[in-house]
């Protein structure tokens, strides 16, 4: 599924995908390649894991803001 992250607490990842809110976690090879993943960031999840992070299109310094 693809979905954009709304929210991040702690490890949990909260993602928006056609109208439904689903809590994730990073899967541990993004962890180890240290990708940071940031609100407005758009990726592709399942089961509650994020597998994959898309390429962003914007990005604002402060607040750290994606897409």
């Amino acid at each position: 599924m693809r979905g954009q992250i709304y929210k991040i607490h702690s490890d949990l990842h909260h993602v928006k995908s056609d109208g439904q809110f689903f809590e994730c976690k990073i899967r541990e090879v993004l962890k180890k390649q240290r990708q940071s993943i940031l609100v407005g960031d758009f990726v592709e999840f399942d089961d509650g894991v994020i597998y994959k992070i898309l390429p962003r299109n914007t990005f604002i310094k402060r607040p750290s803001v994606a897409n």
